[in-house]
């Protein structure tokens, strides 16, 4: 190897000498540098001097001079961007072939395979920026180090030894922690019905524990990208949405949990009845007040009642009583900030009472009763205020007159539909 670089150094100063012209006094002659055997100092003037004015005599000078200096790796890179300014067919470009065969003996390229490198990653090889031809990292022969460096990744290493004419495929593997957060908060009351207490990640369930507050959180580590989360506690819908989670990005969630999940949930607001039959078709409205919960519903209004019929208005009283068989929703959604509910309760009554006077003459009243049940519940729901529209398609009616000598009592099948505004706390 030392016979071939002292043969090179002596033919490359005969040819440095005869391309490297119109050199500036003021300058240190990059010939003077190769004459001196300081072939770097040389290589980087005679390299310098083709950046600045683009001519092909200084490029090729530059790359004998690294060829000189053992910096085969380097000399090749340089010669692949002088090339394409070398006119053929002179002696230029025959001297500029001929070292162009040798440096590829002497240099080797190295395929980075495996996973694929980031725009900032960084590669170092021996601690020095590597020279690179097209996509491939060039290596000197010998024994060397390389070192890949990427933001939130653990650096890459390999070591090994570079032989002539033997390229290198370097199979990179990345172990990155490029994840974000997702962030999730839970607003209900300490009666949260708590064995469903958990949420869905594209699918995957992640338990929340049970917070000694009024609030429940969950951090759960993704991977960058788009992400569907589902928090459906006992079947009840409280959200479903696409969540876009960056590198290193936590990304916040809130979400108060509807009253119906809760064990246990008191509301006050204003209500309103309709019982219709062939018997006294009437209507209440007025204020009422709830214990509902996850597994039971009692509800009872007060106001005033009239007569779809006759106008006679009088006093109304309706209770609602009953079990919540079906925790799922026949149907629900999100809609903007409303929660949307469709639910089938049959083991759910209503009781209304409607006292309307019979004739202004007599004084008496007439009492109609509607008893309910296996109700259509509409619900829509911007916590802690809801709005239920609900429809009891059967109902028995029952009619009396409470004065001596008037007809009889009578009794008939009918539907009855009550729409409630209440606040659930």
């Amino acid at each position: 190897m030392r016979r071939v670089r002292a043969a090179a150094a002596t033919s490359a100063l005969a040819l440095v000498a005869s391309l490297a012209t119109g050199a500036r006094a003021d300058d240190l002659d990059p010939r003077v540098l190769y004459a001196e055997g300081n072939f770097v100092g040389a290589a980087r003037s005679f390299e310098a001097r083709f950046q600045a004015r683009g001519e092909a005599g200084d490029g090729v000078s530059a790359v004998l001079a690294w060829y000189a200096a053992g910096r085969y790796a380097h000399a090749r890179a340089l010669l692949a961007s002088v090339s394409p300014k070398i006119q053929p067919g002179g002696k230029l470009a025959e001297r500029a072939e001929r070292v162009g065969a040798r440096l590829v003996h002497l240099s080797v390229t190295a395929d980075l395979a495996g996973d694929p490198l980031a725009a900032d990653a960084t590669i170092r090889v021996d601690g020095l920026a590597p020279e690179r031809m097209d996509d491939h990292v060039l290596f000197d022969i010998g024994r060397h180090a390389l070192v890949i460096e990427q933001p939130l990744c653990e650096p890459f290493r390999w070591e090994g030894v570079v032989l002539p004419d033997q390229p290198v495929q370097i199979a990179v593997t990345r172990h990155c922690d490029l994840t974000g957060t997702l962030h999730v908060t839970l607003v209900a009351d300490r009666n949260f019905f708590t064995s469903s207490r958990s949420i869905a990640v594209d699918g995957t369930a992640y338990s929340i524990e049970r917070p000694a507050g009024e609030t429940s959180e969950r951090d759960v580590v993704l991977q960058p990208g788009r992400h569907r989360l589902v928090i459906a506690p006992s079947g009840r819908l409280v959200a479903d949405e696409q969540i876009d989670v960056a590198v290193k990005q936590t990304v916040a969630r809130r979400y108060r949990v509807p009253w119906r999940v809760n064990r246990l949930a008191f509301g006050i607001g204003a209500a309103t009845a309709v019982g219709v039959s062939r018997l006294q078709p009437s209507v209440g409205v007025g204020v009422g007040g709830a214990i509902d919960g996850s597994r039971f519903v009692m509800d009872f209004d007060f106001g005033r009642a009239a007569s779809l019929s006759t106008g006679n208005s009088g006093e109304w009283f309706g209770l609602e009583l009953g079990a919540h068989v079906f925790q799922r929703a026949l149907w629900q959604a999100r809609r903007g900030g409303a929660l949307l509910a469709l639910d089938f309760d049959p083991l759910v009554v209503r009781f209304d009472s409607f006292q309307q006077p019979a004739t202004e003459a007599t004084g008496a009243t007439r009492d109609t009763i509607y008893i309910s049940g296996a109700p259509l519940r509409f619900t829509a729901e911007w916590a802690p205020l809801q709005l239920a529209l609900t429809v009891w398609p059967f109902a028995w009616a029952y009619s009396e007159v409470n004065l001596v000598g008037a007809a009889p009592s009578t009794s008939a099948f009918g539907a009855a539909t009550s729409l409630t505004l209440a606040w659930h706390q």
